[in-house]
């Protein structure tokens, strides 16, 4: 009797809220409480439900942390929220507005997890995040200090504010000064897959001292007496995803630590951020192995503004969709495409169009009037697509395509700043592109503009603009053949992968033009090479001022070149 009494309290209590704030619920009305010790999934799941049945319209957070316990973190995710249109999540801030709602994943750790997601939004339109901190416990990346070394390994360590975990590896490893806490130039010490093996096992030596040891005469060869090293645990997994959410927005988000990338929207029209922020906090210098905010197979327009990225391995900020290669042709007006690299198979809507690259300038964009998918006996996406206009004879078997069903109307990169990354500030795979006042600052990579064939990553980029943006000591280590603190170059689809040390540039006309990219107005400083552009169809390098690089413009395999007005010191 009890018990049924008080449920009934609760269910009234519940329905008081929400009609006293106007569609609006707290989780603590469902039992979370943000005291850093309870866990508060259930909390969460009960809300979330609720909204879903009553049409609640906002899911608002206290100030603190919520704890998500994690027995299996492969197996459980924390948050999930499918089918729920036009809700909000929304956080407290201070009185300076940073966030002060943190959603703290607590877990059994797993060395190379492929982690479920802390948070998870399936096709819900209208979806809103504002005012969270996303937190891992214990976080997955250490950070250490180099106290000797010998010809079979080093011995670091641990900085305070860091996990000293046994059993981990040396994934996605980087060297940086120990006074500036600046990524040093050079490439990163490992990467994915290659840490797997014994030598870049990391064991505890002294336990009471935090001194952990790298028998690894590969890495003892690359550091110096009293260099920092950070790591990571693992490389896969997406921490926040947002899948099919059209008309999404985040504001106000940090991220701490992740598993895997940080967060990544897919198949979703119309993006819009503004002030989230990916840092690592104390000592900790990396936030993760992956990328801090993937964007992939996303159409309409796309903003993100005031943006902060520091300290993830791969990339900012990638956007992308796939490219489809012509396997068979049907008649005039049906043919076979694969998606011969990954096995993610995005929709394909009806009316899109598909541009077909007959040869290096030249594309003919037919209109999809059906499409269906089917996998084949290797699970790759075959898309069985019909046609409404007649497929012209250039048009052959072999070819490859850009998909415009997963590409952005528009992408602006307002204001953001891209600093200490082990990979490219960003990867631009899309058109109709800006980046504008943003900052990039000790960045491994280029900021890397073209269509990656070897990758299966497109579309071919045109009419991009970079204006107005400082780019300083940047660019030190090649990627997709491109160098410099900007990277223009699509590599054919012949080309390895970077990491591959087989990797051979072709050297030549490009598979397909890129067209129209200006760059115009920027700044490049400190650097050894300021833009390197191959492949360009409107090429325009304009009053740009580079202080201290050793080659401002590196351009070559170009069309309707201009280069004029750019001052050099």
């Amino acid at each position: 009797m009890k018990k049924y009494t008080n449920t009934l309290l609760l269910i009234l209590q519940v329905f008081l809220c929400a009609n006293a704030f106007g569609q609006s619920i707290k989780i603590a009305d469902f039992g979370g409480i943000a005291d850093g010790k309870t866990c508060s999934k259930k909390a969460f799941a009960d809300a979330i439900k609720y909204a879903e049945t009553h049409g609640i319209k906002e899911i608002l957070l206290d100030e603190g942390t919520y704890v998500f316990n994690i027995e299996d973190i492969e197996k459980e995710a924390c948050v999930k929220i499918k089918g729920i249109d036009s809700l909000s999540i929304i956080g407290k801030t201070d009185d300076k507005g940073n966030p002060t709602t943190t959603l703290l994943r607590k877990y059994k750790f797993l060395d190379n997890a492929h982690a479920k997601s802390i948070l998870r939004v399936e096709s819900s339109k209208n979806f809103t995040l504002k005012n969270v901190v996303f937190d891992n416990s214990p976080r997955y990346s250490s950070a250490a200090k180099v106290i000797a070394k010998d010809s079979g390994g080093i011995s670091m360590e641990v900085l305070e504010g860091n996990p000293l975990l046994p059993d981990t590896h040396f994934y996605c490893a980087n060297l940086w000064d120990s006074k500036t806490k600046m990524m040093k130039h050079v490439e990163s010490l490992t990467y994915g897959g290659d840490a797997k093996a014994e030598e870049f096992k990391v064991k505890i030596a002294d336990l009471h001292r935090r001194i952990v040891r790298l028998d690894s005469p590969k890495i003892a060869g690359k550091v110096s007496m009293g260099d920092l090293v950070s790591w990571c645990f693992g490389y896969n997994g997406v921490q926040v995803m947002f899948e099919k959410c059209d008309n999404l927005y985040v504001e106000n988000v940090r991220t701490l630590n992740a598993i895997g990338f940080c967060m990544n929207t897919s198949e979703s029209c119309n993006v819009r951020s503004k002030d989230v922020k990916f840092i690592a906090p104390d000592n900790q210098l990396m936030v993760c192995s992956r990328d801090a905010w993937k964007s992939y197979a996303n159409t309409g327009d796309v903003v993100m503004e005031n943006m902060y990225i520091e300290g993830v391995r791969w990339d900012g900020q990638n956007a992308h969709g796939s490219f489809l290669r012509i396997e068979e042709i049907f008649g005039e007006h049906e043919m076979r495409l694969l998606k011969y690299v990954g096995g993610w198979a995005p929709t394909m809507k009806t009316d899109t169009k598909i541009g077909f690259m007959v040869n290096p300038s030249k594309e003919i964009i037919l209109t999809v009037e059906s499409v269906e998918m089917k996998r084949d006996g290797e699970n790759r996406p075959n898309y069985y697509v019909r046609f409404k206009e007649k497929i012209p004879q250039e048009i052959t078997s072999g070819i490859i395509c850009n998909v415009y069903a997963w590409t952005f109307s528009s992408y602006k990169v307002l204001n953001c700043t891209f600093k200490n990354i082990a990979g490219s500030p960003g990867i631009l795979r899309n058109k109709d592109a800006l980046y504008e006042g943003c900052k990039f600052i000790n960045v491994m990579y280029p900021l890397l503009i073209g269509g990656a064939l070897n990758e299966g990553e497109g579309i071919v980029p045109k009419d991009v603009r970079i204006v107005g943006c400082e780019f300083i000591s940047s660019g030190w280590v090649f990627r997709h053949g491109a160098y410099g603190c900007i990277g223009i170059r699509s590599s054919h689809q012949k080309e390895k992968y970077d990491f591959d040390k087989k990797y051979s540039k072709t050297i030549g006309e490009p598979y397909f033009y890129m067209k129209n990219i200006s760059i115009l107005g920027n700044t490049f400083k400190d650097s050894n090479i300021g833009i390197n552009a191959e492949g360009v169809d409107g090429l325009s390098i304009r009053n740009n001022l580079f202080i201290n690089v050793r080659v401002p413009i590196e351009e070559k395999y170009n069309r309707n070149v201009s280069i004029n007005a750019n001052t050099i010191k």
